[in-house]
């Protein structure tokens, strides 16, 4: 800021010349991501001003009795939600991890299998989302789920080869969710979208031209991040004509198709 500047994240460590990574941030001023100890070593933190960097208690540890490596990927508004991943302790595949009040718990199918690593949480931090790992059932899609643990509300991904739908980010009560359906690299189809109950998920790009959004400059806007606790401002990064470059969309008023039993047929009409 204008008073302090850029101010150290302390570190727990290093790998080389690695040490933290800062993967989110609360409204308090808190920092959440991955602290390296050793190269082969790295915990999930929590870092303030006064009282430095804290590593996250472990959801899991080694036979060896040492803890295993986790990172955290976003926080709730006020810190007490903390969603990640750890490693898992015999195969070292990510499992998606949720932190309740820094108590640490792996999130699992309705089948038990551990899901991937956590990427969302709403700003009030009741509700997380991810991607199930491929070959869990229903293949390909993502979820919506409380904090707490209970039922999984699945997030379909887009149309084509375009598996797994992965929320990355929620308004504040998770109405509205933004993420990325697809592998960006192995996917045919892959893209951006925008979800709520109504709408279902939708292709960003291709629903911002139907509003009659202009994106000439933009082939896709690829990476979305961030939306506001409304749901009505989102931001990332796209590519277009110049190469890679970062986007704010503000989205005041939107016209969709929601179904509705009072229309003719049981079919649908248009409301903002």
């Amino acid at each position: 800021d204008q008073a302090s500047g850029w101010v150290r994240v302390a570190p727990l460590g290093a790998c080389g010349t690695d040490t933290t990574s800062a993967f989110s941030v609360d409204d308090n001023g808190a920092v959440y991501g991955l602290a390296y100890k050793t190269c082969s070593s790295y915990r999930a933190f929590r870092w303030t001003p006064k009282a430095g960097s804290m590593p996250l208690v472990p959801p899991s540890y080694k036979p060896n009795g040492q803890a295993v490596n986790t990172r955290a990927n976003n926080a709730s508004a006020d810190g007490r939600t903390v969603v990640g991943w750890q490693e898992d302790p015999m195969t070292g595949q990510w499992q998606g991890v949720v932190w309740n009040s820094g108590v640490p718990s792996i999130v699992r199918a309705p089948s038990g299998e551990p899901v991937d690593e956590v990427t969302a949480v709403s700003g009030d931090g009741k509700l997380i989302g991810g991607a199930l790992l491929l070959g869990e059932e229903p293949y390909g899609d993502g979820y919506r789920r409380k904090a707490t643990g209970g039922k999984m509300e699945f997030v379909s991904p887009l149309p084509g080869d375009a598996a797994p739908a992965r929320p990355l980010a929620m308004s504040a009560n998770g109405d509205v969710m933004i993420g990325f359906s697809g592998n960006a690299f192995l996917s045919f189809n892959p893209g951006p979208f925008l979800w709520t109950k109504e709408l279902g998920t939708a292709n960003l790009d291709d629903f911002l031209r139907q509003q009659g959004t202009t994106l000439d400059q933009w082939y896709s806007l690829f990476g979305v991040g961030s939306v506001s606790n409304d749901g009505t401002v989102i931001a990332g990064t796209g590519v277009g004509m110049m190469g890679y470059a970062g986007w704010v969309l503000k989205i005041d008023t939107a016209f969709v198709c929601h179904p509705s039993n009072a229309a003719p047929g049981g079919g649908a009409k248009p409301r903002p």
